[in-house]
């Protein structure tokens, strides 16, 4: 089963496989679904959404950490954002 959440090992891992990923974050199922969302749902689709303020937040945090490894680049808004 996938549980764990990778962005430099590009994604979902198993728990064997993700022991061998330095930072490869535990996420639950709700967590994952979230994440599979992101790549399936427009914008307009994701700012209705109901979602709790924790999984936003991981939602948030998770896609910072994935631009910033693979853009190679510092988001300074978004850090910012994370620190308000």
């Amino acid at each position: 089963a996938l549980t764990y959440f990778s962005p430099a090992a590009g994604g979902a891992l198993c728990g064997s496989c993700a022991h061998e990923i330095e930072g490869a974050l535990e996420v639950t199922p709700l967590e994952l679904s979230w994440l599979s969302s992101l790549l399936k749902l427009t914008f307009d689709q994701l700012v209705v959404a109901e979602i709790a303020s924790e999984t936003a937040l991981f939602l948030l945090t998770s896609a910072h950490i994935w631009a910033a490894t693979h853009l190679e680049a510092r988001l300074k808004a978004f850090e910012f954002l994370l620190s308000i």
